[in-house]
């Protein structure tokens, strides 16, 4: 079984999460691609830090250096803000005026539109080495995973997984029992592919009502229904470290 491993969006923790990835990923055997940005943490508002940190190419190709991967893309996070600002033009009204507080912004749009990049440049990739890659899996940078020998990837042509943090808080809420959340998931090339497509054209004309709705969840959900994909909700997040916080994991 051929497996890659993207990792995709800000470093941030990294540094103290890798060895929880190869530990996790080991027995898969992957090959690793990494879409990533110089500024390290990108702040919301909800993180505490004043000052932004900017790591240059070459701490951020020896970050990861010790996984051998096959491609390390580093995009500029200000063009890449400017092309979102030149495609919310054309953003269906419901997603710019949902009536709530929660308006789209730029990471909401670019965080997909990056993945789509990473997953064409994977493509891309499965022709130059002359491999078909059976399984997907995108992460985050700064998660504590767990549990991922624990899958069955054998079949996967029309399921996406999702990690969470906490089963039990799925059922509470989320009365579907899914967990919209894109922290980490897996699924096959083709299906991601398809995923993040429909997904991205939510944006521009809004066909699910739940779309407008808690970015970037309800539209990460609209894409996976559009997709008609089945759901497998597994607890493979043991913490996320944003800033490498010590604060006790969730179990």
């Amino acid at each position: 079984m051929n497996v890659a491993v993207l990792f995709s969006g800000n470093i941030r923790s990294f540094d103290k999460c890798k060895e929880t990835f190869i530990k996790e990923f080991g027995h898969l055997n992957p090959d690793y691609y990494v879409t990533t940005y110089p500024e390290k943490y990108n702040f919301r508002r909800y993180l505490n830090y004043n000052e932004e940190i900017i790591l240059d190419e070459d701490t951020i190709r020896s970050t990861f250096s010790d996984l051998n991967p096959k491609c390390v893309t580093i995009d500029n996070l200000s063009e890449m803000v400017k092309y979102f600002n030149s495609e919310k033009e054309k953003f269906d009204y419901r997603i710019l005026n949902n009536g709530s507080n929660d308006k789209v912004e730029a990471n909401h749009f670019l965080q997909f539109y990056k993945v789509k990049q990473a997953l064409e440049l994977i493509s891309y990739y499965e022709t130059m080495l002359n491999k078909k890659y059976d399984v997907i899996i995108r992460s985050r940078m700064d998660l504590l995973i767990k549990n991922m020998n624990t899958l069955d990837l054998s079949d996967i042509s029309n399921k996406i997984i999702i990690g969470y943090e906490d089963i039990n808080r799925i059922q509470t809420v989320h009365p579907s029992q899914h967990a919209w959340v894109d922290m980490l998931m897996i699924s096959s090339l083709d299906n991601m592919k398809k995923m993040i497509d429909n997904l991205l054209s939510e944006f521009y004309v809004t066909t699910i009502e739940k779309s407008v709705w808690g970015y970037p969840h309800g539209i990460f959900e609209s894409g996976i229904v559009k997709t008609n994909l089945q759901v497998e909700n597994r607890n493979l997040i043991h913490h996320i470290k944003r800033y490498g916080d010590l604060t006790t994991p969730v179990t």
